[in-house]
């Protein structure tokens, strides 16, 4: 500190603030924010608040931490990253519709900050995919180049619970991202888990399609609802093949425990999205901090972890049927239009065709009522803790284990800490 510009002896005591804080000495770390603060000058006193908003949400004081954050939103040049602290931590408590109600005023005000509108287009999923889609919608019309935004299109298309999941858009989506936002860590982990989708739906399209093209000969199935009966049902006769009450048993040449084998699943080959991810050498997100260990880990480690987590997520059976009955779903309603429109070749979703899909996949019955409503105890899909039913909201992002609400008080000093304090890549 003695040899310091004075300029910058604002970030010495902050960095030794995070110190104490990682220690465990809260009350220290608390003294040393406060000399960072009255040293800082004007541009970086909204860093030196966020870190004090923060140490009180973790010792449990959320008024105060509350009080700190609306002092710093005050501010006339208050900076877009105190309103997405304040947006993350009403999260954190649970407080959705005050999350979303701070997201539109920071956008009122940033309109033009990528991360505020990937914010506000992840927390309204649970208000439904239209209206999640509008607002991404809105968020690309302002921000057409932002990398986060373009991220948040993928995730939406990878959800197997929303009604137009998709692996082809999802890939076009997430190409955008990793081109305008290298930086973005997530981009490049979301894609990961859709090279593992890939290579897990993929070898199954073939004999899916061949069926359905045959009921629609005969017209065994005359509408969507029909059609995405079917293609639960598959998905079940795929997963469970010693379900008695799904049909199509030798459909599927590839055996289930094949197709999930964890090692099978992990030497899928992303050599050339790990060089790509080693060029652009990402430096923040959500899921890239929490695969992130230590400072010192480097891209390729990064997505080898992330690999690992999303491998034995995917192997899972509970979670694969949801993603298979999602894709056969998808894929039968595509079959059907392509049918309808006596094209051969694939469709070239643009203009009236691809509204016509849309809509078609949004009227469809989802596939959550159908498999959620099977009465087969060998077919229930349940996450991993045995107690909680799957539902879309465990798939918001990439790894499912994030999607939990958990509270503060039920975590320990280092999970605590990382969920703070994870997305500052001071901190990780």
């Amino acid at each position: 500190i003695l040899s310091c510009p004075p300029n910058l002896c604002w970030k010495v005591w902050l960095a030794s603030g995070r110190m104490e804080l990682t220690a465990g000495r809260t009350s220290i770390a608390r003294k040393l924010f406060m000399r960072a603060y009255n040293v800082v000058p004007d541009k970086g006193r909204s860093t030196v608040l966020l870190e004090c908003a923060r140490l009180e949400e973790f010792v449990d004081d959320v008024k105060l931490a509350r009080a700190i954050l609306c002092k710093a939103r005050n501010d006339n040049d208050s900076d877009w990253k105190i309103w997405l602290e304040s947006v993350s931590l009403e999260l954190r408590c649970g407080r959705r519709r005050k999350a979303v109600e701070l997201a539109q005023n920071a956008l009122d005000i940033h309109s033009c900050t990528g991360r505020l509108w990937a914010l506000l287009v992840q927390i309204r999923h649970e208000d439904g995919e239209v209206k999640q889609s509008d607002v991404l919608i809105r968020a690309l019309s302002s921000v057409p180049k932002s990398g986060e935004v373009w991220c948040e299109a993928g995730r939406l298309h990878l959800n197997p619970f929303v009604p137009t999941f998709d692996l082809d858009r999802a890939e076009l989506y997430l190409m955008f991202a990793t081109k305008f936002t290298p930086q973005y860590g997530d981009s490049f982990l979301e894609t990961v888990k859709l090279e593992l989708l890939k290579s897990l739906l993929l070898p199954l399209t073939a004999p899916f399609v061949e069926q359905v093209k045959k009921m629609l000969d005969s017209n065994e199935l005359c509408d969507d609802g029909r059609l995405v009966n079917f293609a639960c049902e598959a998905a079940l006769s795929f997963v469970n093949k010693d379900c008695p009450s799904c049909p199509g048993k030798e459909m599927f040449p590839l055996e289930i425990d094949s197709a999930l084998h964890f090692e099978r699943c992990f030497k899928i080959d992303t050599n050339r999205l790990d060089l790509c991810c080693a060029n652009a050498d990402p430096n923040y997100g959500h899921l890239w901090f929490h695969c992130r260990r230590l400072s010192t880990d480097t891209a390729r480690h990064v997505m080898y972890r992330a690999k690992h987590l999303m491998t034995s997520e995917i192997s899972r059976k509970a979670v694969a049927t949801f993603y298979i009955a999602a894709y056969f779903r998808t894929l039968a309603i595509k079959t059907s239009l392509k049918t309808d429109l006596c094209v051969e070749k694939e469709l070239n979703l643009s203009g009236e065709i691809e509204s016509t899909l849309e809509s078609r996949l949004r009227d469809a019955i989802s596939i959550e009522k159908v498999l959620h409503a099977t009465s087969n105890s060998d077919c229930n899909q349940k996450s991993s803790d045995g107690e909680s039913v799957l539902c879309g909201i465990d798939f918001v992002n990439g790894i499912l284990d994030l999607n939990k609400y958990k509270t503060l008080t039920s975590l320990s000093h280092v999970e605590r800490r990382e969920v703070v304090f994870g997305s500052d890549s001071l901190l990780s």
